[in-house]
């Protein structure tokens, strides 16, 4: 699997709830000078999940190259007690 091949195989991860199988993407990560974990970043997504249940990630931009990838997510949902059920998406950027 290529590395294009590979991001689009974690959004679907995220995408499809398979949180057993976050470990064959991610690593242990220094985010803002603290460490995260790929259990505590499991955690943090399905606490996501719970408050937000219809959240989706979608690639609006994907860009590899060698071994970087730049991505520009349109991230969906339907906010709890949203007026006339109208929901939001913003995106969102990263580097890795």
């Amino acid at each position: 699997m290529n590395l294009t091949e590979r991001y689009r195989a974690y959004i679907a991860c995220l995408n499809e709830r398979r949180w057993q199988d976050l470990g064959d993407f991610v690593d242990d990560v220094q985010y803002n000078g603290e460490r995260i974990s790929v259990a505590g970043y499991r955690a943090m997504l399905e606490n996501d999940v719970r408050i937000i249940p219809d959240v989706r990630f979608n690639i609006d931009l994907l860009v590899v190259e060698a071994s970087q990838v730049a991505a520009r997510l349109i991230i969906q949902l339907l906010a709890a007690g949203a007026i006339s059920g109208a929901g939001c998406a913003w995106p969102a950027h990263y580097l890795f």
